[in-house]
């Protein structure tokens, strides 16, 4: 019996860098990035946790005969009131919307907190797919969305509740400081 030998062809990749709008508006913003000739099984879209930036890649096959790949990959920085625990996205007519809405949570009493839970982890928890928190499973493709903290407050919002806390300790130990001075050399004159 004769062996045929395998034929391994490289890929070959076309990076380019697809349109994007930056839209804002009150309660959220959305970028919109325009992908012609991909589907939504040939995106990715990633939260890193470590310097607030959604992450964005995809390939797709553009001539099977030589092999040929259209590539990109673009990441965009959160807004700093983006509430990371509830960005979504949305795919359709070749059109991937990134909606990050604004965190709105400094605003509420503190007994009118919303529960930390996302959508996403209740439907998980549950034993659901990973769709994509605002998505159904039909549309969610192989999209994948990786979130960041948890807890009513990330670690970095705590860490400036913290330092905005010290501060204000600092200047009310200044002024009483100031205060008693001046009090004393004036019942010295």
């Amino acid at each position: 019996m004769e062996r045929k030998p395998l034929s391994i062809s490289s890929r070959t990749y076309e990076d380019f860098q697809p349109p994007s709008d930056w839209v804002r508006e009150e309660k959220s913003d959305t970028v919109v990035l325009h992908l012609p000739g991909f589907r939504k099984d040939q995106l990715r879209v990633q939260l890193d946790n470590s310097n607030n930036y959604l992450k964005v890649t995809g390939e797709r096959l553009i001539d099977g005969t030589s092999n040929k790949w259209s590539r990109f990959r673009k990441e965009f920085r959160t807004p700093n009131d983006c509430n990371v625990n509830a960005v979504t996205a949305k795919f359709e007519n070749a059109t991937l919307y990134l909606i990050m809405p604004k965190d709105t949570s400094d605003t509420l009493p503190i007994g009118d907190q919303p529960i930390a839970t996302t959508a996403h982890e209740k439907k998980k928890s549950q034993g659901g797919s990973g769709s994509l928190p605002g998505t159904s499973e039909a549309t969610s493709g192989r999209c994948s969305l990786f979130r960041r903290g948890g807890g009513l407050m990330s670690g970095m919002q705590k860490k400036r509740v913290l330092v905005v806390s010290v501060m204000v300790v600092v200047v009310a130990v200044g002024v009483y400081a100031a205060y008693k001075h001046f009090s004393i050399e004036k019942n010295e004159d």
